[in-house]
């Protein structure tokens, strides 16, 4: 139970912190999403490119909503399972082993793992959206926003290139397909 209690604190502990990181730059960032479509609102131009940046805005946030509410379901599923309930010491012992087999049988720190890409997701979205938004006003303005959002691309790619190559050193997509290497092993 010592060991099993270890492993359980420091797995609820990280995927928790994730979490939470998760729900903050959603909350954050679906809040800005939601300011921009408002502006958006009021363009009188029913044009193609209109059409496409809303699109695309309006998918941003929906992916940054659905990344606040997989974040919220998560929490909620690491509170069960650190939940010990009563009984006897061999009954909580085959409750949490049953818990931490239905976590291997559902693929449940993969599935965390890719919680924390959606807020990317939805930033390269807006970022694409703002882009072909300014593109569409000015060229200067264009060049500033689409030269911004081609830096922040490649560094994202350079930073999972780098993650993919240089272990321990992690980022949320490259954590969607391997187990990280830490100093708390999360994995049997």
């Amino acid at each position: 139970m010592d060991e099993a209690k270890k492993f359980d604190d420091a797995f609820v502990e990280k995927y928790r912190t994730d979490m939470d990181i998760v729900l903050i730059s959603a909350g954050l960032f679906s809040l800005v999403s939601a300011m921009f479509i408002a502006a958006m609102n009021s363009w009188k131009d029913p044009g193609s490119t209109t059409t496409w940046t809303q699109s695309l805005t309006y998918a941003s946030l929906a992916t940054s909503v659905n990344a606040a509410l997989c974040a919220s379901l998560a929490r909620q599923w690491l509170v069960n399972y650190h939940q010990t309930g009563s009984g006897t010491s061999e009954q909580r012992a085959l409750l949490r082993q049953a818990k931490h087999d239905a976590l291997e049988k559902w693929k449940f720190q993969p599935m965390l793992r890719t919680f924390s890409v959606l807020p990317q997701i939805s930033l390269l979205l807006f970022g694409i959206a703002l882009s072909t938004y300014a593109w569409t006003r000015q060229s200067a303005i264009a060049a500033a926003v689409v030269g911004a959002t081609a830096i922040g691309i490649l560094l994202y790619a350079l930073v999972t290139l780098a993650s993919i190559y240089n272990r321990p050193f992690l980022s949320p997509l490259t954590n969607t397909t391997k187990y990280p290497v830490t100093n708390i092993t999360l994995h049997e």
